[in-house]
Order: structure tokens, then C-alpha cells, then sequence
């Protein structure tokens, strides 16, 4: 395993409740504020603007359509929509097709994949089972993409479109897919698995051909800490090690960015969304940022 030591992260974004799904587009980087139930952007200028709010919702996955359409997960009421510069509207139900809130996405070609827990993740026992990735078509029609998944979570497409990175973090592994001209899902294989209690969260690629997990919590730890995010290339993982929060606590990553392009205001960076407590708890309860980092990645 190789280590490397990446710049201490800067504060891009704070005062968060549970940041999710970064993702660059357009020299801009969206993220859902889950728990607030809000879409916000923020620029080269660093004034972060809402998007979307969703009252009442907890937003998680986002990605883009081909006419830069901003698709959004909203988690309770298992939907996608849909959110254009005239507003929002529904795209797809997924009720039908998913147990219990429907969770991260990413969007390809006009195709999305949506992950979803399969059981209620708060409740006390918790009664685990496998579940299903879900796909959305082009015209909002959703279907079982794959089934026996142990918590599909983070959702990463290859750069050519025919690899699907999925983060199994039931089983503690990333798995990848062939996706096919439909959009079926083909060739199961495990990426890469985890050792000891980790649990991937949310993932992404870089143009090097790293795949980022943040890896927020490490369950078999006394203290319950992940060892932040993750970056996995020929040479074996590198960890980005979580560093103290303002408070001193540790910080941890749930979930990662890397844009495909060196950008004019930022460079080569990868955005982290960072919460500064590792162990599951109360909704909206501990405070969360997002972090920029710079690093040996995305040098094409």
C-alpha cells in the first residue's frame, strides 16, 4: 500500500446539515444539504445560492441531463425530479420499486441508477436485507437494474460510459458493472473489498483512473471513525487522513468529487463532504462542510 500525505484541506462550504452528492458542472460545484432539504452551488467567487428547496424532503443524489436539467433524489417520498430554470417537477416514482428511501445517483446520457438502502437504516433492531439498483431510462420510466445488493450507496459511471462503480457498503466492497446499449447491467465483479468494519459511502473518479470512497465510519473501531476518503488506483489504496475540526473533534468524509478537468478557479482539487462525527445519530446533529483538497490526481 502506498500512503500519501495531501495538503490539509480548505473549508469551501460550512454550517451544513449532512452534505451529499458533490458534483462539477459547468465550472460550478452543486451538493445536496440532505437534512435541510436543499440543492446549493457555489463558484469560483465562493457565494454558495440556493437552488432548490424541498420542505418537508431529504435531498441526496443529483446528477445532469444532456440540456443540463439538474435530476435530484428526494429520499422519503422515493422520487426523482426533475429541475430546470422554469422550476421543478416530477420524473420519476420510484415507490413501486423501492422499500424504503431511495438514496445517491448518478446520471449518464440522459440514464440515471439510483441506490436505496432496502430497510429502514434508523431503526433499532435493524431488520437488514438485500435490495435492488434501480435505472431510470430517458423518458422517466424506472425498472430493476440488479438485484442481491447488500446497500447499494455511491454511484460512480467511467468516462467512456461503460463501466458502473457501485458502492456495496453492506458488504463492504465497490463493485463495477458493464453497462450495456439499454442500459442493463452486465458482468459482476468486485473492484475492490475492504478490509476489517469500512464501509464505502459515497464514491468517484478521477481522470487518472483512481476511484475516490469516502469511508465515514470504520464499525468495528472503539470509536467508530472511517479513515476519511479513500483512493484506490494500480498501486493499492490511498488514505486521505481525516484531520481535526475546528471544535477538535475528527472529521471524516462521506462523500467525494474529483471534476474531470482541472478547473480555472480551483485546479486539480477534489471536494470532500465532510461531517465532524463519524457514528450515525440524529438527523441534522452534527455539523458538516465541504472540504477542498489538492493532490497527485486528475493530471490529465
Amino acid at each position: 500500500m502506498t500512503i500519501t500525505s495531501f495538503p490539509k484541506p480548505q473549508i469551501v462550504v460550512d454550517g451544513l446539515a449532512i452534505s451529499e452528492s458533490p458534483r462539477w458542472h459547468k465550472h460550478e460545484l452543486y451538493f445536496s444539504d440532505v437534512w435541510a432539504g436543499r440543492i446549493h452551488k457555489v463558484g469560483a467567487d465562493g457565494i454558495v445560492k440556493l437552488v432548490a428547496e424541498f420542505p418537508g424532503e431529504h435531498v441526496s443524489g443529483l446528477g445532469f441531463l444532456p440540456d443540463d436539467d439538474l435530476l435530484a433524489v428526494l429520499m422519503d417520498s422515493r422520487t426523482l425530479v426533475r429541475i430546470s430554470p422554469n422550476g421543478s417537477a416530477a420524473y420519476a416514482d420510484l415507490s413501486r420499486l423501492a422499500r424504503s428511501k431511495i438514496n445517491d445517483m448518478v446520471v449518464y446520457a440522459g440514464r440515471a441508477y439510483v441506490s436505496q438502502f432496502g430497510f429502514d437504516i434508523w431503526a433499532t433492531p435493524i431488520q437488514y436485507c438485500t435490495t435492488d439498483l434501480l435505472m431510470v431510462d430517458a423518458k422517466g420510466a424506472a425498472s430493476i437494474a440488479a438485484s442481491e445488493m447488500h446497500s447499494p450507496n455511491g454511484l460512480a459511471i467511467s468516462p467512456d460510459g461503460a463501466t458502473l462503480f457501485v458502492a456495496e457498503s453492506g458488504a463492504m466492497r465497490i463493485l463495477t458493472f458493464a453497462i450495456g446499449s439499454d442500459g442493463s447491467l452486465s458482468d459482476r465483479r468486485v473492484f475492490g473489498q475492504f478490509q476489517g468494519g469500512l464501509p464505502p459511502d459515497g464514491i468517484c473518479l478521477d481522470s487518472d483512473g483512481g476511484v475516490w470512497a469516502a469511508v465515514p465510519m470504520d464499525i468495528q473501531a472503539a470509536d467508530g471513525y472511517g479513515p476519511g476518503a479513500l483512493r484506490m488506483i494500480g498501486v493499492g489504496p490511498i488514505p486521505w487522513i481525516p484531520h481535526e475540526s475546528s471544535n477538535g473533534t475528527p472529521s471524516t468524509a462521506l462523500d467525494a468529487c474529483v471534476p474531470a478537468k482541472p478547473s480555472r478557479a480551483f485546479g486539480l482539487h477534489c471536494f470532500l463532504c465532510v461531517v465532524c462525527e463519524a457514528r450515525l445519530g440524529p438527523p441534522g446533529c452534527y455539523p458538516c462542510r465541504i472540504h477542498r483538497t489538492h493532490g497527485p490526481f486528475g493530471k490529465s
